[in-house]
Order: structure tokens, then C-alpha cells, then sequence
């Protein structure tokens, strides 16, 4: 029995090495998606509990605070956080207007390590009436938390 250890080529421990390396990257970017996929549904449902609230400030907290932050609709482009709060505080002057806002069918797409696409539904329930209808956001990760950056959204 020759107890004399055996040497690996360079060349297969290099193709293990490899292999074993992009594994783990793998596992890691997995689990980097499931992150950023858990942050995006909360930062959602943040937003529909504070606009079930009637709290127009907190659901736009939600939005990056920048002028390049794009909200955009059939009516037009509203570009920044700011302008975006007083399109809905205009378009929903109070609590009965904004009725009870649901998000649905929600589908994640990893772009990037610091962002995320989502697509989606919406639908308000307001007793008279019920608008719905889609949207595609682009959510990114910043210093304080995910934030949207992009909003189109459309109705039924």
C-alpha cells in the first residue's frame, strides 16, 4: 500500500477551484436576489399600509428623493419626489377619495445588484367605484433602504 500522497495537477485543481468559486458566487448572488426581492415587497406593502392610512407623506417615502425620480402616467410625467407628493395630494384632496389601495400580482426582476424591476397591479376600492390597473417599477438600494426610482403606471 504506498502511503506517498498524490499530487492534483494544476490544471484540475484549478477546474475544481473554479468550479467550487462560481458555486459560491452563485449561491451568494441567489441569495442577494431573495434580499433585494424581500426589501422590494416590503418597501410595497409599507406603502400600501400607509396609504390605507391616509398617509400621503409616507407612501411617497417610498420614492428615491431626487428630481430624476420618474413617476409617469397617460396624463403626463411628473419628475421628483416633491412634485409627485403634490400631484397625489391634488388627485386625492381626502381620505374617501384615496379609498383602500391593494397591490397585486407582483413580479420581480433582478437587474442589477442595487436593482430590482417589479410589475404589477393596483386597484382601489372605494366603495362607488374600483380604478385599476398596472405598473412597472424600478426600485433601487441606497444609503437609507430601497426606494423607487421609476413609476409607470397605468389604468384599466
Amino acid at each position: 500500500m504506498d502511503l506517498v500522497p498524490q499530487r492534483i495537477p494544476l490544471s484540475l485543481a484549478l477546474v475544481l477551484g473554479s468550479v467550487l468559486s462560481l458555486s459560491a458566487c452563485r449561491t451568494l448572488a441567489k441569495e442577494k436576489r431573495v434580499q433585494a426581492y424581500a426589501a422590494c415587497r416590503k418597501l410595497l406593502l409599507d406603502q400600501q399600509e400607509a396609504w390605507n392610512n391616509g398617509d400621503l407623506q409616507a407612501f411617497v417615502e417610498g420614492y428615491h428623493d431626487s428630481d430624476d425620480t420618474v413617476f409617469s402616467t397617460k396624463k403626463g410625467t411628473k419628475l421628483g419626489r416633491k412634485a409627485l407628493l403634490a400631484n397625489y395630494k391634488r388627485s386625492y384632496p381626502d381620505r374617501k377619495s384615496m379609498g383602500r389601495l391593494k397591490f397585486s400580482n407582483l413580479k420581480f426582476s433582478y437587474l442589477s445588484s442595487d436593482e430590482v424591476l417589479v410589475r404589477g397591479r393596483w386597484r382601489l376600492d372605494r366603495g362607488g367605484d374600483a380604478p385599476s390597473g398596472s405598473y412597472v417599477l424600478v426600485i433601487r438600494s441606497f444609503a437609507d433602504g430601497w426606494k423607487v426610482v421609476l413609476d409607470y403606471s397605468t389604468s384599466d
